[in-house]
């Protein structure tokens, strides 16, 4: 997979390697305008025996307070085509955009044969709703390319 330097309003901020051949990364991208700003973190690594329950809890794990607000299956499509993924909201108070409060957060975990890619997306809660639209289009636009 590709992961370009920047993508619509999107700028790569940092890529890492959880390994040493190279094959469990993540890539995190950042949105700075004021009153939208949005963290996204994807993760590529090899399709593992772990249930999106895993990951799920992986995340509150990590997140004191963490609250599940919603799960459900979504479909990301682009140019003809398409992949199932599951994506769960939560919420929790921390610092974010140097400001403690409430934010939300979005997992979303897609099985491409051989893969999982995992996103997270985190933005201040209350943020204008576009940002929904604006993470399934980055999560599209770089999960589905060939």
């Amino acid at each position: 997979m590709r992961f370009p330097e920047s993508f619509g309003d999107f700028t790569r901020e940092r890529v890492m390697q959880h390994d040493s051949i190279g094959k469990n990364v993540g890539i995190g991208y950042n949105r700075e305008q004021p009153g939208r700003q949005l963290a996204a973190t994807v993760y590529v690594y090899p399709l593992p025996e772990r249930t999106f329950e895993h990951e799920l809890a992986e995340v509150k794990g990590a997140h004191a307070g963490a609250e599940v607000a919603f799960r459900q299956p979504l479909a990301l499509e682009q140019s003809g085509q398409k992949i199932e993924c599951q994506r769960a909201g939560l919420s929790w108070q921390q610092v974010f955009a140097h400001e403690y409060g409430p934010v939300s957060s979005y997992l979303l975990v897609c099985d491409k044969p051989a893969w999982r890619i995992k996103w997270r997306f985190t933005h201040r809660a209350g943020t204008d709703q576009s940002v929904v639209a604006d993470m399934r289009g980055l999560a599209a636009a770089l999960t589905l390319q060939r």
